[in-house]
C-alpha cells in the first residue's frame, strides 16, 4: 500500500462534472468561476506540454556537490508537430471551458 498516491486532479474533475450536471440549479457566478478556472488550468497544462514542460528559463547543473543555476537562452520557434499533438486536447477543452465561462458572464450582464 505504500505505492498508493492521492491525486487532487481527480477530485477537481469530479467537481467539474458535478457542476456541469447541475448547471441549471447553481448560481451563475459559481458556474462561470468553475468553467473559467478549470479551463484556465487546462490551458496552463496544454501550454506546459507544448513548450516542453518548463516555464522557467534556468538550467540547474551540479559540479563538485554544488548547485549552479544558469540561465538558458530560449529561442522563439514553432514547436514540432509531435509536441503540439499531445497538447491539443488540453488546449481545445480548456479554450471551450473558458469561452463558456465568459459567455455566461456576458449573458448575465446583458451583452
Amino acid at each position: 500500500m505504500s505505492n498508493l498516491r492521492f491525486d487532487w486532479r481527480w477530485v477537481a474533475l469530479i467537481v467539474i462534472v458535478a457542476v456541469i450536471a447541475n448547471g441549471t440549479r447553481l448560481p451563475w457566478p459559481i458556474l462561470s468561476a468553475v468553467f473559467t478556472g478549470g479551463g484556465g488550468y487546462l490551458l496552463y497544462l496544454g501550454w506546459q506540454m507544448w513548450s516542453g514542460g518548463s516555464i522557467s528559463s534556468r538550467r540547474v547543473t551540479y559540479w563538485r556537490g554544488q548547485r549552479i543555476e544558469t540561465s538558458t537562452r530560449q529561442r522563439m520557434s514553432i514547436p514540432p508537430l509531435r509536441a503540439v499533438v499531445p497538447a491539443l486536447p488540453y488546449l481545445l477543452i480548456g479554450l471551450a471551458l473558458v469561452v463558456a465561462g465568459v459567455s455566461i458572464v456576458l449573458r448575465q450582464l446583458g451583452m
